[in-house]
């Protein structure tokens, strides 16, 4: 094979001239040059300094030599474990960088945003990153539109754009436009890139902004009027039986049908939005609270609600993956799909890191906070978007203008993968470690790559703890030193699983915890306790006992495991092996952590018992006022008090028009409380409320509601439930 003889050569090709070369390694030699064409200096240096060129091949022939040993490719998206972002592996170095990092999945090493990449002569990197043991990643903007972009002409870029609704084009970022989701053209046009990179051999697909990243002023281009027009005739014609003339459209809508400039024709069959937002010159706010139809519109990236922009993104987006599954059947070829957010329709998710970033006074990064209700939130909405079916969940860091990650300073980088990718894992996602890419992000210049590398090695020595795990109640273990907690478990494997992340930091360095004690609420006695330990690798067996007598706090049952922890300094896995599987013993007190997400909750009703409750970070801490009627649909528990207790509720802020706050039990009212914005910021993370409410609950069954009839929104921390 042409890889032994590299191998076996290699001592022979140093300081050796190219032309004395034997024949077949001076074919291979070619080769390798002509896969590298396009990077001409390379080339030039490569034929005229015979040390670079020993160099090269000497590179060349250990990644071949290394490809013998290579793992197998993951035959299913719930194999992924390890990703890593490796934006452009078209570029001189990120072919060495991306191999020296343990990855499952070289995501996004082709990108289209704004001109193509010529992926003729590419396919060897395909070949390496299988080598490698990873899947070779495409990926495609739905979204961005530059002019002259891949050669098209003026004429076609102006079909392809869409408008405001003056009709004029609207700019991004000062360099770029959006593309027309809803003109068949331009969904080709996306595909199109998408097609060339699985001709090409990609595996995966990164698909960008699938929902065409519209703001509220975009859309309103003639493929998306009609769009719109069809969805309102549907809606209230076909499906409320109005009709073209129905007084309704005026009454409730206030569009006037005898306007030739909202519609033509005198019915609804030619309403025309954009005129109807100029004639009411809300054209410069089509979301102005006055505007009707503004609801019925939606948010430009919703997905969830019944409104033309959820409609439209769930239809563009499900044309794109069936239309790409399509064409890669049809070549016989394997890919894997993802949108860029949680979506429906995918084989494995992705979703972005949270921008919110804690900081010390100083502005320093803090490496004390907590991204928990996040992480579990992106679990359960990606299982309500997926029909309850678990896919696997990607999270990165991603980078461009704005982007926090392009803010922080490289031992700040090296200090977030420390503190804030275990969180990833310790939620059963998986986060894709930043080895390469633009403006300047690479592991290898800014003092992250060794941090990746060990905490990826780690990750891939326990995957078989971080899949297929179910979520656990937190509050069932204590340590008594400064760390985040997560409970995982495998029942069919007879397994609890528990995290520990250091929290206890000086600046940006984790202080060493050395012989602290981890309790556990646990139902029966283990066969063993085995730690892992991120920062060394080892595996060791660990000191514990058990006493089944012993009451955790606020638990019903006994017993409790008492395990030691011989040093913590960023992150330890302690498993725990059962004779049988068992339930944890039951909470006495209920804490409900929620998370925050745009969108209309799609439950209202939470049955609530020491055995029953939802044990996750599903529940919306958005509780909506009067402003977004659309996205109301503010929580009641159901709760069966064992005893006398309390119903407590944690706000964290409120929206700069102010909230009302009100708490019924049993459709009485008994606490209500007006919360004032203080610093004038839509900020639903501000912590500027920070304020626990609470009400006595008799001994019973219960029906406890949350309502606002306040001008806009407050957010929710946490419910509690006491005495249970």
């Amino acid at each position: 094979m042409k890889e032994e003889f590299l191998c076996s050569a290699l001592k022979r090709t140093a300081g050796t001239d190219p032309a004395s070369m034997p024949g077949e390694l001076v074919s291979a030699a070619d080769t390798f040059q002509v896969m590298i064409g396009g990077h001409q200096s390379i080339v030039k240096i490569f034929n005229s300094k015979t040390i670079l060129f020993a160099f090269i091949i000497v590179w060349t022939a250990s990644i071949s030599c290394a490809s013998r040993a290579a793992a197998t490719l993951p035959a299913r998206p719930s194999d992924l474990t390890l990703f890593t972002i490796n934006e452009l592996d078209s570029a001189s170095d990120a072919l060495s960088l991306s191999s020296s990092a343990p990855s499952q999945n070289w995501v996004r090493a082709w990108f289209k945003w704004a001109n193509a990449p010529d992926l003729r002569g590419l396919g060897y990197m395909v070949q390496q990153a299988h080598a490698h043991g990873a899947l070779f990643g495409g990926g495609v903007t739905c979204s961005a539109l530059y002019k002259n972009e891949n050669g098209i002409t003026d004429s076609q870029f102006m079909g392809l754009a869409t408008r405001d609704p003056d009709g004029h084009l609207f700019l991004i970022s000062k360099s770029y436009y959006h593309g027309s989701v809803e003109n068949p053209a331009y969904r080709l046009y996306v595909l199109h890139w998408a097609e060339q990179q699985i001709d090409a051999g990609v595996d995966t697909l990164f698909m960008d902004e699938v929902n065409g990243a519209y703001s509220i002023h975009e859309g309103l281009d003639t493929y998306g009027l009609a769009a719109f027009r069809r969805y309102l005739i549907h809606r209230f014609i076909t499906e409320d039986h109005w009709s073209n003339t129905d007084p309704r459209w005026s009454s409730r809508f206030h569009i006037n049908l005898n306007n030739e400039l909202e519609s033509p024709d005198g019915t609804i069959q030619t309403f025309d939005y954009a005129a109807y937002l100029r004639q009411n010159h809300w054209d410069g706010q089509p979301d102005n609270g006055d505007n009707p139809l503004s609801s019925i519109w939606g948010e430009p990236g919703d997905i969830t609600n019944d409104t033309y922009s959820a409609h439209r993104n769930n239809s563009v987006w499900h044309y794109w993956v069936t239309e790409l599954r399509k064409y890669a059947q049809k070549k016989h070829h394997r890919v894997w799909i993802a949108a860029n957010g949680l979506n429906r329709w995918v084989d494995y998710q992705i979703i972005g890191c949270p921008w919110n970033f804690q900081r010390y006074p100083d502005g320093q990064l803090s490496c004390t906070g907590s991204n928990l209700p996040y992480w579990r939130s992106a679990y359960e909405q990606s299982r309500v978007l997926m029909k309850g079916k678990d896919v696997p969940i990607m999270t990165f860091n991603d980078w461009g203008e704005g982007m926090p990650w392009m803010n922080l300073t490289s031992s700040e980088r090296a200090a977030w993968l420390d503190a804030y990718a275990p969180e990833v894992f310790a939620c059963g996602i998986f986060f894709a470690y930043p080895v390469h890419g633009p403006f300047g992000c690479d592991a290898s210049t800014d003092g992250t790559l060794s941090v990746i590398q060990k905490q990826a090695r780690f990750a891939a020595s326990v995957a078989t703890l971080l899949h297929r795990v179910v979520w656990q109640d937190p509050n069932a273990a204590r340590y008594n030193g400064k760390a985040e907690i997560t409970i995982q478990s495998q029942p069919d494997r007879k397994k609890l699983i528990i995290h520990l992340i250091n929290r206890d930091y000086s600046g940006l360095s984790p202080s060493t915890q050395t012989t602290k004690l981890l309790h556990i609420a646990i139902a029966i006695r283990p066969l063993n306790v085995t730690i892992h330990n991120a920062d060394t690798g080892e595996v060791s067996a660990a000191s514990w006992k058990y006493n089944s007598l012993d009451i955790f706090p606020e638990r019903r049952t006994g017993g409790t495991l008492s395990v030691t922890i011989p040093s913590l300094k960023t992150w330890d896995i302690v498993e725990i092996n059962l004779p049988r599987w068992a339930a944890m013993p039951a909470p006495t007190d209920i804490t409900i952590p929620c998370s925050l997400y745009w969108a209309r909750p799609a439950e209202n009703q939470f049955s609530i018992n020491s055995t029953q409750y939802p044990r996750s970070y599903g529940l919306n801490g958005f509780i909506q006022g009067n402003l977004h009627p659309d996205l109301r649909n503010n929580p009641t528990f159901v709760v069966r008090f064992t005893m006398p207790g309390k119903f407590e509720v944690h706000v964290n802020s409120t929206a700069e028009t102010g909230s009302h706050l009100v708490i019924c039990v049993d459709g009485k009212q008994v606490l209500q409380s007006q919360i004032t914005n203080g610093i004038r910021k839509n900020d639903p993370n501000s912590e500027e409320i920070d304020k626990t409410y609470s009400v006595p609950i008799s001994k019973g069954l219960h029906h406890i509601s949350i309502e606002n009839n306040g001008a806009d929104w407050f957010t929710v921390d946490w419910y509690r439930f006491i005495g249970l």
